[in-house]
């Protein structure tokens, strides 16, 4: 959890809600316009596929949190929903689903109140989500609640260690300060509340881990990768 109190968090969200939101936004547009960033939150989707182990006609794949749906052409045959809350997102998402017919569907849907059944997916996939997230007990359970015995969970992880957060100094920061005039350190410190070490512990609490990659080290250290990805399974 970031050094900010959890209620300061809620109150500096509500506050500066409009700002972080064209924030969050600018910052989705700029890692993923080529450079470094995209070229590894590109990976890091590509990584996310490879692990995935559910991925053929007939499952069912649940992209959570699934923003503008980029993540949807990294599903090759199996049925996919992707899921959001942010208007902004879900209309951008339902046209790049279009593509996919019936095969792929857009839902407007709360991590911590998921509308999906019980037992319902073969494999969750989310990335760059739980860093976000103020109870990530919520959020994990119900995501267990909504995957089927043996089904797996993927996430992709900001690893926020010393190399990553130099990187975003002179790349996102730099952009979004000039672009907007946000304060980007305060902007993370109340987004970025959960650190990837925190996810990934509080993960294997609920779920069975499987695996572990790094990006671009493979090696499953944080502090000199950007990316963590981490395939969990649900038990029988």
């Amino acid at each position: 959890m970031s050094r900010i109190a959890t209620e300061e968090i809620l109150r500096h969200r509500r506050r500066e809600a409009p700002r972080h939101k064209q924030a969050f936004l600018e910052v989705d547009e700029y890692i993923y316009s080529g450079g470094l960033a995209g070229l590894l939150t590109v990976w890091g989707h590509w990584m996310c596929a490879r692990l995935r182990k559910f991925d053929r006609p007939g499952y069912k794949v649940l992209d959570l949190g699934c923003g503008p749906g980029r993540h949807f052409r990294f599903i090759k045959e199996a049925n996919f929903i992707g899921m959001d809350n942010m208007p902004e997102m879900l209309e951008r998402a339902r046209k790049a689903a279009e593509p996919y017919g019936e095969r792929g569907k857009v839902l407007e849907g709360d991590i911590f109140e998921n509308p999906l059944p019980d037992n319902s997916m073969d494999s969750i996939a989310s990335l760059g989500v739980f860093e976000h997230l103020l109870s990530l007990e919520k959020a994990l359970s119900e995501t267990k609640r909504v995957l089927k015995p043996g089904g797996e969970l993927i996430l992709v992880q900001p690893c926020e260690g010393p190399l990553y957060r130099l990187g975003r100094k002179f790349t996102t920061q730099r952009y979004i300060e000039k672009k907007l005039g946000v304060n980007y350190q305060e902007y993370i410190e109340t987004e970025h509340v959960n650190r990837c070490g925190e996810v990934l512990k509080r993960a294997k609490t609920v779920f069975k881990f499987d695996r572990i990659v790094g990006i671009p080290f493979w090696t499953p250290i944080i502090s000199i990768n950007a990316f963590m990805v981490v395939r969990y399974t649900k038990g029988e």
